[in-house]
């Protein structure tokens, strides 16, 4: 596995360190450095780091060359203090920002992901008054960082003032953040963004991640320390760029701000109960699509336990490597440019709307209940901001899902009757012969109608004399709309009562012969294989299907009681890669596309066979049969 490691010697620190003639560096903060500049070497790494760990979500992958392009003239290095007595880093206060102009250039155009950059910055000094020293790096920040003090350093305006829409249909614009030398991180850490990259999708915003001084997985990692801050080792200024970028005075780890989706079809020609699929014609899209993030991945514990939590094998057993999910089972490991990573990523976090219902009346700012057309083809990527949300609104309508489509009947029309069977395709009324709807329903009322039946048995051909319309809804539904005769021998049939009865069906209708799926995208639960009893085995929060038939999301996962159990089975966290394999369709679905409600994320009736891998570029991959 290859690691992205960059090194930003930034920093002139004049009022931490100075030095004598002869370019040794001293550990006297009384006073500045002799030429008034100072450079602090920090390492930043990629979040590729290779890891030996075997639990689910430490599947790592590099992912694509231009997922690493970092635009040299918007990544900023942003400095906070705090006192050394002081252990919250929400405490800390800003103390300057510099722009990173580290050349990147071997990145830019090239097709090799591995690279490193060691090119200095020279900063104008600023005032540290405090002992501890923090960094805070944001890559790719176009239009997020303006207003930059780039004389004193020591004031921006942080966040893009988007206008969002929300869940009632009202507007809000995101506020904008001022940040000064009495800016608090945790004033800063928590201001809502919306872009997550570039129009080209080639510069992707990037800032730093949490992290816990504690293994997850396999061992127990309650009361770890989990952090955002980079502490820097203020002992570490030097005089000249060589020195500081020899001398790295801290490490910073930095995740991408958004997730990514991928979604591949492997269909096979049939469904599983025997219906022709259409070769090629699957499209997907995403739907229920966050509009805004936190600036940075948001680890405040709601019930204080995230650290502590682990199915407890009701439905399943838990991979033993996986025990506690919320944190990775393998160390980030040594960089080249860093001896000292001994932490570990973390796998969770709470959005802006994670304990919020998104239906019609709400003012969550989510994109949500609107018919999401599929529109990508298969093994097409796409990004999206992080999506969370607590067990109690585990449900349709608040989880991110994919959109999937696919045609039969070689993509020409056709018309389900649930009550003659799922998988049995009638043609248009046009179609001649007994696949057509008209004579599925005239032969199924001649039963009730003397009329009818002695008219068309008296010739095969009179079915062609009458006239049956469908006419569908927007909901896929179709009722006749016009059934009649201009034949005179038909002039005894009673085709108005004929009319009514059948419209008492419910009867689909599927334009150029398009099906219509949905597939949630898990996060703890991606990775399982379901047995022949539906029991889920590999994931992190296994589930039995066929021992659920709750209905509502209260039953089927209850909160908090059951968060160990089921907290983070469904959702969508930055900097994952949710890969998502769809290998087989069960039957035919519905005929347009589906629109989120309020039933539990794991379904009862499911209609496709999903496998979700996520390698972090935690990549999650999820197969689905349609």
């Amino acid at each position: 596995m290859k690691t992205k490691i960059f090194i930003f010697t930034a920093l002139a620190l004049g009022m931490l360190a100075s030095c004598s003639d002869t370019n040794e560096p001293r550990q006297d903060h009384s006073n500045p450095l002799a030429n008034g500049d100072g450079y602090v070497g920090v390492s930043i790494s990629m979040p590729t780091i290779a890891s030996a760990g075997t639990r689910v979500n430490d599947d790592f992958n590099d992912g694509d060359p231009e997922e690493y392009q970092v635009d040299d003239n918007n990544s900023y290095l942003i400095l906070f203090q705090k006192s050394a007595s002081e252990p919250n880093e929400d405490a800390a206060t800003f103390c300057g920002i510099y722009k990173l102009t580290t050349d990147f250039s071997a990145l830019h155009g090239s097709t090799q992901i591995t690279t490193e950059s060691n090119k200095a910055t020279q900063i104008i000094p600023n005032l540290i008054t405090k002992d501890n020293l923090y960094a805070y790096v944001i890559l790719n920040a176009a239009g997020i960082v303006t207003d930059y003090d780039a004389t004193t350093h020591s004031s921006f305006t942080f966040g893009e003032g988007n206008t969002v829409t929300k869940g009632d249909g009202s507007t809000e614009t995101l506020s904008k953040l001022s940040v000064t030398t009495s800016t608090t991180f945790a004033q800063f850490r928590y201001v809502e963004l919306a872009t997550i990259h570039n129009a080209a999708k080639d510069a992707f915003v990037m800032t730093n991640t949490v992290l816990s001084d504690k293994q997850g997985g396999s061992a127990n990692p309650t009361g770890a320390q989990i952090s955002t801050l980079a502490e820097l080792d203020a002992q570490k200024i030097y005089p000249t760029a060589a020195l500081a970028e020899a001398n790295p005075a801290g490490h910073e780890d930095v995740e991408r701000a958004a997730a990514k989706v991928t979604v591949t079809a492997t269909l096979g020609s049939k469904t599983t109960d025997g219906v022709d699929i259409d070769a090629g014609s699957f499209l997907w899209a995403v739907g229920n699509v966050n509009q805004t993030y936190y600036n940075t991945r948001k680890w405040i514990n709601p019930s204080n336990n995230w650290l502590s939590l682990t199915t407890d094998g009701t439905q399943g057993t838990a991979p033993t490597n996986s025990k506690y999910r919320f944190v990775s089972n393998a160390p980030l490991g040594t960089t080249v440019l860093s001896t000292d990573q001994d932490v570990y990523r973390t796998y969770w976090g709470i959005d802006p709307n994670y304990d919020v219902e998104n239906n019609a009346t709400t003012t969550a700012r989510v994109l949500l209940n609107a018919t999401v057309t599929p529109s990508l083809a298969s093994a097409v990527t796409t990004y999206v901001p992080e999506n969370t949300f607590d067990t109690e609104h585990q449900s349709f309508r608040n989880t991110t899902y994919i959109s999937c489509s696919m045609t039969f009947n070689s993509a020409t029309d056709f018309y389900i009757i649930p009550s003659y069977g799922d998988n049995k395709i009638l043609q248009a009324p046009t179609v001649s012969g007994n696949t057509s709807i008209k004579y599925y329903l005239l032969a199924t009322y001649m039963s009730t109608d003397d009329d009818l039946k002695a008219y068309l048995t008296a010739a095969p051909t009179n079915i062609d004399n009458i006239t049956l319309t469908l006419t569908p809804d927007a909901t896929g539904t179709a009722t006749v709309s016009e059934l009649s005769s201009t034949d005179p021998a038909a002039s005894a049939i009673d085709f108005a009562a004929i009319k009514t009865e059948i419209n008492k069906l419910t009867i689909y209708y599927y334009a150029g012969g398009r099906a219509y799926y949905a597939a949630r995208i898990k996060h703890f639960g991606a990775g399982g294989v379901a047995a022949a009893d539906g029991a889920e085995n590999g994931c992190e929060t296994p589930w039995n299907r066929f021992l659920h038939t709750e209905n509502t999301v209260a039953s089927a996962y209850g909160s908090p009681a059951n968060e160990a159990n089921y907290l983070g089975r469904y959702g969508i966290v930055r900097n994952n890669w949710y890969d998502i394999t769809v290998n087989g369709a069960r039957k035919i679905g519905k005929p347009v596309p589906l629109t989120p409600d309020g039933t539990p994320d794991d379904e009862v009736e499911n209609y496709l066979s999903v496998e979700i891998h996520i390698l972090p570029w935690a990549k999650r991959t999820q197969t689905v049969t349609l």
